[in-house]
């Protein structure tokens, strides 16, 4: 299992910010990494995947989704709904 440090957590960020992240822990040394997004972000979390895959010639080990149910608001109407969020979880090893 991975720590937290060795965490990429996916957000609006440039991709290269994300590149060069993964290439400081691998250079400490780490032997996994595991790539962390929610909702609109998982697209840029499975090319990050790809783009490691690629470049840094890291395995997928382990792929995890969760779908979580959270409370929304609507403007318009005023009124409380339940909304699903899907969670990704990409665990990559050298």
């Amino acid at each position: 299992m991975t720590t937290e440090k060795n965490t990429i957590f996916i957000g609006k960020r440039i991709m290269p910010n994300y590149e060069l992240k993964a290439r400081d822990l691998l250079d400490a040394g780490a032997k996994e990494i595991t790539i962390k997004s929610r909702g609109m972000m998982n697209g840029k979390a499975i090319d990050l995947a790809e783009i490691l895959k690629r470049k840094c010639n890291l395995k997928i080990a382990r792929v995890n989704t969760e779908t979580e149910e959270v409370d929304a608001e609507s403007r318009e109407e005023k009124t409380s709904y339940k909304k699903k969020i899907t969670s990704l979880e990409i665990t990559m090893t050298v």
